[in-house]
């Protein structure tokens, strides 16, 4: 329909054109002299000679509340005098100012203009053009003419989202409740309907608005007027302190202290309510939360070091197989941007050494710059066919920041030892273009179990076409020397692969498809390959969409040996999803769909078919989640057809309230290849039960916490039910240490024989009846971590750690003395670290460098007028010890603003209003005041030098500053300056003319 209305429109303006272009041959000497005029004329046949007859703007924007106006020109190149009237025609309920009903006489080579106004009744809110339309009708009816100008209305999206109280926003000292507030303003140039949502990504934080009713996801309908705003007003409360709502992290869980630092980011988002989901006008702002500490390390550790974590973990204790594990890692920085990373993990089986311990040790140490990068250990070479993971080196060089080049070698099962095999190459990456690269690889390999040996070259790269279409490409050739059978055969194979990805439909429709194929004798393995996988969605609205994903697998086994009579193995899968997703107003989803999926395994080819749903619900306010799945249909296998259809279903739930979760799994009917020989085999319909349930529980004392898992699976197969419970203690200390102690304790119950009994036609018949057999495991196990800082030898401390003491320094000494009262929730900023004030004044970084630090100190608390911090912008850290911050009372600076008035004005006796002002001290820093209506003012700055300045962009053509920008020096001798400013008005010049009498 767009295109047959967009061929109209172009054969229209192609007739146009050329009716315009005859007239201007016929009328050469016409002169426009306006960039913007499209004149559109009317001849009469009979006559040689013309009328211009245009609007002045063929083409004016409107705005909203305006009057559309524009300008008519008639000039008369006739040679007779016309008499003639206009009529204008526009949009429906548009209200013309023009009076038609005139008259108009126009002479020969004269001109007329005639201004044309309209008041719209409505303009829409979209980008539209309005014709409006001129008919210039002679008197005698003899000549008729008509031109036209479209009014536009641009429709100007826009609209600004700012936080009043700024973007970073602290909580003081025992202070878990915040209020924020956000204006919007909408400046564009229409009516705007807005939504606006405000989350957070921390579950230790809770939105609310300011009656304290949780926000639940459902945004905010706005509507504004063009420049009009609104305030909307909410609360953030931090609930770490409301323990069991979330689970914390294992990981990072720190004992909860009132001291220790957090960061909340609240994000603010709007969009256009009536905008397409894709590509419509949105803005957002972030604001972040900040819960300072009063004592925080600057670095980790106290002087040059290794960070080091090590985590230890032990099993089963109680009985004969002990098993320990100690992992080890770490990552360094260095200041040049520069990374060490390393890695080791030691399993210990055994209670006597036996080298296992060393020789099979995992291990990986990595050295990264900007010019070049060293591995070593367990590496990637990053070939494609070739074996490319193992024990092994890797150096890369970068030629430039965006092209580098490096070689690896790798040996499998370790580096130094008996060999199994070994791979080395090399590689080449270049990102051409950005996010388009170029790698390439040539690598061989050296497998002495097999008796292959294996060259591969290899290519991938991704390119983009008509900035829609992204195509990633994937090509390999290898070469080999299979020596398998015993003699020397060569072979070549190959592999390629293609992904193609793209939108379409104003980007609602999108589709991505990967294609790989590789022969049966690419590199060293004898699998022939095919994988096809694809997926398509279409935004439907913006509640529903659809999608189709499709996979296949196809894989070929043939033996190594050439001369082998095996017949290769054969086995793939094929897996169709077409699913209808429907988002819900508690922001939920539902998804139900159809699948038909075709598996052939070990000679089992099964055909399932059916119906799948889905449904997802998460309320974070709650911290609740529940999820459900069903797979339900029939079965076919081609392999054991007496089954004929069969009935599977299958069924899945995850469900979660703050700290407890629950899975749950459910399967019935033959659903995969085992399950259906178990059926084949036993005449029994397969049925397998799984639940597990865990819970989190943070203890009052918070350096306490339980983790608890239970599990309960039933398979009737052997009739078989197991159930596990693993309680595992938490203990972590405020310096770093987390110590774990678990148990596991089971009870299986199964009747193995009698299930088997059936399958075994050489097994007398039981002389007594079989029973169920119970078996009972009680295990326990311990773990520790901790995060070290191994020091570097040979190399000097170079760190320190740092109080700060706020005070009012009331006698101004710059000395803490015992009567002086301590400043609490001032904010010390040491370059771009930040603590906070205790009650007691005092905050504490540790391990501080040597040398200059930049320091800014900010009270959060509102300091007694006229008391400032005198902390110097930068310090310089030396020795141990605190840092004094006395606020000492400034200096008042205060003075008038007086008038010289003009004694011939009108109004001199009156009082002069001088209020507002703005008077400002300025050192670096600027300090202001406003002046009242009598023009005095005064300000309390610290010590320091001067210049006092009145703001001269108050002052008009009519007055003149008689001095300003004074000099003033303040120490602590004084106690406040006396500073006076004139402003003068400007003189008249006064003729007196003398009159003299006649008589």
């Amino acid at each position: 329909m767009n295109i047959k209305f967009q061929n109209i429109h172009l054969i229209l303006w192609l007739l146009l054109f050329i009716n315009a272009s005859n007239i201007f041959a016929q009328a050469d000497s016409i002169s426009v002299d306006s960039a913007n005029v499209k004149p559109q004329l009317r001849f009469d046949p009979s006559q040689s000679d013309t009328l211009l007859f245009y609007f002045r703007e063929y083409e004016k924007e409107i705005g909203k509340g305006e009057i559309a106006s524009n300008l008519l020109v008639i000039k008369n190149y006739k040679s007779i005098t016309i008499d003639f009237t206009i009529s204008i025609g526009s949009p429906a309920k548009w209200k013309s100012l023009y009076n038609s009903s005139r008259e108009y006489s126009l002479e020969p080579e004269d001109s007329i203009f005639i201004p044309v106004r309209l008041v719209p009744n409505r303009l829409l809110n979209a980008n539209i053009r309005y014709a409006v339309n001129a008919l210039l009708k002679s008197t005698d009816g003899s000549l008729a003419y008509n031109t036209t100008f479209f009014g536009t209305t641009k429709k100007a999206i826009k609209w600004e989202v700012t936080p009043l109280d700024g973007n970073r926003i602290y909580f003081k000292n025992n202070e878990t409740e915040k209020d924020f507030a956000v204006n919007v303003l909408n400046t564009g140039n229409f009516d705007q309907k807005i939504l606006m949502d405000v989350n957070s990504s921390q579950g230790d934080a809770i939105l609310s608005d300011t009656n304290n009713s949780i926000l639940k996801g459902k945004p905010a309908e706005l509507f504004l007027k063009p420049n009009e705003d609104t305030t909307l007003n909410y609360k953030v409360k931090l609930t770490r302190q409301i323990r069991n709502f979330r689970t914390v992290s294992i990981v990072n869980h720190k004992p909860f202290s009132a001291l220790e630092e957090r960061r909340y980011s609240v994000f603010v988002n709007s969009h256009e309510a009536n905008g397409d989901p894709i590509g419509r006008t949105s803005r957002g702002t972030k604001i972040d939360f900040i819960k300072l500490a009063n004592e925080r390390k600057y670095n980790p550790y106290s002087g040059p070091t290794l960070p080091l974590i090590v985590q230890a973990n032990a099993q089963n204790l109680l009985s004969n197989s002990v098993f320990m594990s100690v992992n080890m890692r770490g990552i360094k920085r260095f200041e040049d941007n520069s990374s060490l990373r390393y890695f080791s993990q030691m399993n210990y089986s055994s209670l006597f050494y036996n080298g296992q311990q060393v020789n099979n040790l995992p291990w990986y140490v990595g050295y990264f710059t900007k010019k070049y990068e060293i591995q070593a250990g367990q590496v990637n070479g990053g070939g494609i066919g070739a074996q490319s993971t193992g024990k092994g080196l890797r150096a890369d060089y970068y030629i430039t920041p965006l092209m580098k080049f490096g070689g690896f070698y790798l040996r499998n099962p370790r580096l130094f030892g008996p060999l199994s095999s070994e791979t080395f190459g090399i590689n080449y990456e270049w990102e051409y273009l950005e996010s388009r690269k170029l790698f390439f690889n040539a690598s061989r390999n050296i497998n002495i179990g097999t008796r292959i040996n294996s060259n591969v070259l290899s290519a991938r790269t991704n390119i983009r076409v008509l900035k829609k279409h992204n195509l990633s490409l994937i090509g390999a050739f290898s070469n080999r020397d299979n020596r398998a059978s015993g003699t020397s055969v060569i072979q070549n194979g190959f592999l390629a692969g293609v992904n193609y990805s793209s939108q379409f439909l104003d980007n609602d429709l999108r589709t991505n498809l990967t294609a790989n194929y590789n022969s049966r004798y690419f590199s060293g393995a004898s699998n022939e390959r095919i994988l096809i996988n694809h997926r398509t969605s279409y935004i439907i609205s913006e509640a529903w969409q659809v999608f189709m994903v499709n996979n296949y697998l196809e894989n070929h086994r043939y033996p190594n040996d050439v001369n082998s009579s095996q017949a290769p193995s054969l086995s793939y899968n094929y897996f169709n999803r077409l699913v209808f997703t429907k988002s819900t107003q508690s922001g939920g989803t539902i998804q139900p769909g159809l699948f038909y999926d075709v598996v052939y395994f070990f000679n089992n080819n099964l055909h399932t078919r059916g119906l799948v749903f889905r449904y997802n619900n998460y309320d974070f306010a709650k911290n609740t989640l529940f999820s459900l799945g069903t797979r339900t249909g029939y079965g076919r296998s081609y392999t054991y057809p007496e089954l004929g259809e069969f009935f599977i279903f299958e069924l899945t739930t995850l469900s979660r309230y703050r700290t407890f979760t629950l899975n749950t799994r459910y399967l019935y009917g033959p659903n995969s290849s085992s399950s259906l020989i178990t059926a084949v085999e036993t005449g029994t319909t397969p049925q397998t039960l799984r639940l597990a349930l865990q819970n989190q529980y943070l203890f009052k004392n918070t350096k306490y916490l339980l983790q608890t898992s239970a599990n309960y699976t039933f398979n009737n197969r052997f009739n078989n039910h197991t159930f596990n419970i693993i309680p595992d203690l938490y203990y972590f200390t405020p310096s770093g240490w987390r110590f774990n102690v678990n148990i596991n304790y089971g009870v299986s119950s199964n009747n193995f024989r009698a299930a088997t009994e059936s399958l075994n036609f050489l097994r007398p018949a039981p002389t007594e009846e079989t029973g169920p057999t119970i078996y009972h495991t009680f295990n326990i196990g311990a773990g520790v971590r901790k995060e070290f800082g191994i020091p570097i030898p040979f190399v000097e401390q170079s760190t320190l750690d740092v109080s700060f003491v706020a005070f009012y320094d009331e006698n101004g000494n710059k000395k803490k003395d015992r009567d002086e009262t301590v400043i609490e929730n001032v904010i010390i900023k040491l370059d771009d670290y930040e603590i906070i004030t205790n009650e007691r004044g005092v905050a504490t970084f540790l391990n501080v460098p040597f040398g200059k630090h930049a320091a800014l100190i900010v009270p959060l608390d509102d300091i007694v007028s006229g008391w400032f911090p005198d902390l110097p912008d930068s310090i310089d850290i030396t020795k141990k010890g605190d840092f004094l911050i006395p606020f000492t009372r400034g200096i008042k600076i205060f003075g008038n603003v007086s008038i010289d008035r003009e004694e011939l004005a009108a109004d001199a006796d009156q009082p002069f209003d001088l209020s507002n002002i703005k008077i400002t001290a300025t050192n670096g820093k600027e300090y202001k005041t406003l002046t009242g209506f009598d023009g005095s003012f005064e300000l309390y700055v610290p010590n320091g030098t001067y210049t006092l300045t009145l703001d001269e962009n108050l002052v008009n053509d009519r007055f003149q500053i008689a001095q300003n920008n004074f000099k003033v020096e303040l120490s602590n001798d004084l106690e406040s300056i006396y500073v006076s400013f004139m402003i003068i008005e400007k003189r008249r010049k006064v003729n007196v003319k003398k009159f003299r009498s006649k008589y």
